[in-house]
């Protein structure tokens, strides 16, 4: 049985091309990069076809730069959620977010309830800590309040690069969200206080009323055994020092952090406009 021969040409070949996609798949290794779906959905028509690209293309700029997924979105109906969990099911059903942690934001501006939300995810959270986020939604407010939609969205794009620039905030920690506490219980809690204050109010009346004193401190005292002979009155200078107490305020690194409605973790916030 005779041996197959490969000619030498095509070895070559085949060495050139494996030589030509290795650089391909490193890249792919190393760095995200953004696939086919839309970054600006705008559901609520705010922005001119023509603006519209022009953001879409500044966010996925943004996006391979700062290797975080940015995703814009604007609705005018909510389906009956809050913009919290519109933004964070959205992010998450939608396939966003780099890399293991889903890295990655999501802007909503919500025209049904008239508000903006930033839903952060994976790396985001750490570089956008609640008071961030504070100052974003500061910014976005007057562009949503006066109609403008795409200088809004230019600018939070231009303010988003220049935090994550900044790089994660010396001393950032995540602050797990305080569950709230439900109605029925807060309503028996105070049933009870109520209850307990009012036993002891009964209580004390009825104590107050098993008998009538018919004696007074008048009943042995002699009206004339005290006399008031003077009166008078003295002022003495008092000195008032006043001291500062210094307060400390918190070094705005922390991150509020929740679950979404399919277990991921996010954080967040959002304003009424």
């Amino acid at each position: 049985m005779r041996g197959i021969r490969i000619h030498p040409v095509r070895i070559l070949v085949l060495i050139t091309i494996l030589l030509m996609l290795l650089p391909s798949s490193v890249l792919m290794a190393t760095e995200e990069v953004l696939d086919e779906k839309a970054r600006l959905i705008d559901d609520a028509n705010l922005f001119a076809q023509s603006d519209a690209k022009k953001l879409e293309s500044e966010i996925v700029q943004l996006s391979e730069r700062i290797q975080l997924d940015v995703v814009v979105v604007t609705t005018d109906d909510n389906a009956g959620k809050t913009s919290r969990a519109y933004a964070d099911d959205l992010y998450d059903q939608g396939g966003y977010g780099f890399g293991p942690e889903y890295d990655g934001l999501l802007l909503l501006i919500n025209m049904d309830d008239r508000e903006i939300y930033i839903s952060t995810s994976g790396q985001a959270i750490r570089y956008l800590t609640d008071a961030r986020i504070d100052r974003l939604l500061d910014q976005l407010y007057t562009y949503m309040q006066d109609a403008r939609y795409t200088e809004g969205v230019q600018a939070f794009v231009q303010q988003l690069a220049s935090m994550v620039a900044a790089g994660v905030p010396s001393g950032q920690y995540e602050a797990p969200e305080q569950a709230e506490t439900p109605l029925l219980y807060k309503l028996l809690l105070y049933a009870g206080i109520s209850i307990v204050i009012g036993l002891i109010v009964v209580g004390i009346m009825a104590s107050s009323n098993k008998g009538q004193m018919t004696t007074t401190p008048g009943t042995y005292l002699d009206a004339q055994s005290f006399r008031l002979i003077h009166q008078s009155d003295h002022h003495f200078d008092t000195d008032v020092k006043r001291v500062k107490i210094e307060t400390q305020t918190g070094g705005g690194a922390g991150s509020t952090t929740h679950h979404s409605g399919g277990g991921r973790k996010h954080g967040g916030g959002g304003r009424k406009f």
